[in-house]
C-alpha cells in the first residue's frame, strides 16, 4: 500500500497486479480520510451553497475520472480510482496541514487571532475546501488518464 509514491502505484495499476487486499485497504483508508477531513467541526457552520456545491463537485469529479479512465472502454475503474484517490488524498492532507500550520504561525507572528471573528472567515474556509476538493479530483483524473494511456500504449492501441 502506497501513501505518497504515485510512480510505484501507477506501475502496479498499469500492470493490473494490485492485490485485492490492497484495494480493500485503499477503500478503507479513503473512507477514514474522508470521515476525518471533510466532516465539519462543531465550530463550523456549513454555508447553504456547501449543500449544493460539494455533491455536484463530487458527481462531476467522479464522472470526469471515469471518462479519463476510458469510460465504457476503461478497465478496473473502481480499483484505480480508490488507490489513486487514497495517495492523492494523503498528499492533499499534507498540503492542507502545511497551510493550516502557516496560518497558525502567521496568527502568532501578527499578534493574535482577532481576524477569526470576521464573518468572512467561514466563507473563505468553505471556498478553500471546495478548491482543495476540486484540485484533488483534477489530480486523480490526470493520473487515471496517465495510467489508462500507459496501458493502451503497452497494448499497442496508441496508433
Amino acid at each position: 500500500m502506497q501513501f505518497v509514491n504515485l510512480r510505484k502505484l501507477k506501475s502496479q495499476l498499469r500492470a493490473g497486479d494490485l492485490p485485492p487486499r490492497d484495494v480493500a485497504l485503499y477503500l478503507a483508508g479513503q473512507a477514514a480520510l474522508g470521515a476525518v477531513l471533510f466532516v465539519p467541526s462543531p465550530a463550523e457552520v456549513p454555508r447553504e451553497w456547501d449543500f449544493f456545491t460539494l455533491p455536484v463537485l463530487a458527481l462531476v469529479g467522479v464522472l470526469n475520472c471515469y471518462r479519463c479512465n476510458g469510460a465504457a472502454n476503461g478497465v478496473r475503474f473502481a480499483e484505480r480510482y480508490m488507490a489513486l484517490s487514497w495517495v492523492i488524498g494523503c498528499r492533499t492532507s499534507l498540503v492542507g496541514a502545511a497551510v493550516i500550520t502557516m496560518g497558525f504561525v502567521a496568527g502568532l507572528v501578527t499578534g493574535g487571532f482577532a481576524w477569526l471573528e470576521d464573518e468572512r472567515v467561514p466563507v473563505a474556509l468553505s471556498a478553500t475546501t471546495v478548491i482543495f476538493i476540486a484540485l484533488m479530483y483534477w489530480r486523480i483524473a490526470v493520473h487515471l488518464r496517465d495510467v489508462s494511456a500507459g496501458e493502451r500504449f503497452a497494448a499497442g492501441q496508441h496508433m
